[in-house]
């Protein structure tokens, strides 16, 4: 047609790498024609990320709250389970319950 002899291409691998080729060419082509939009595109993102990081930098930042207190008297009447089944004599849980136990004397409570 018109002195013009085309070839059709069959394999997976060529109409793949045919339809990768033209899909760069034509973006190679509309970022030509729209130098002005692909400008903006390319340094908003970076002009967003500084104002960003400059917003971060220069506004105050809260402080971290006080230390919450961990004890039991905000409970009414609590009681905290311990058992062992070691030798009282000489493990580490014996040791363990008498810590336990002068603890929670000061916060009255009962440790069973």
């Amino acid at each position: 047609m018109f002195g013009v002899s085309f070839r059709r291409k069959t394999g997976v691998a060529s109409l793949a790498l045919q339809r990768f080729y033209a899909m760069l060419v034509k973006h190679a082509v509309h970022t030509w024609r729209n130098r002005v939009v692909t400008l903006v595109q390319l340094q908003l993102p970076v002009i967003f990320a500084i104002l960003a990081c400059l917003g971060v930098l220069t506004l105050p930042s809260a402080t971290d709250p006080p230390a919450l207190t961990l004890d039991l008297n905000h409970f009414d009447g609590p009681t905290v389970p311990f058992t062992s089944s070691a030798d009282a004599g000489t493990s580490y849980s014996a040791s363990f319950y008498r810590v336990a136990e002068d603890i929670l004397k000061h916060q009255s409570t009962k440790l069973y």
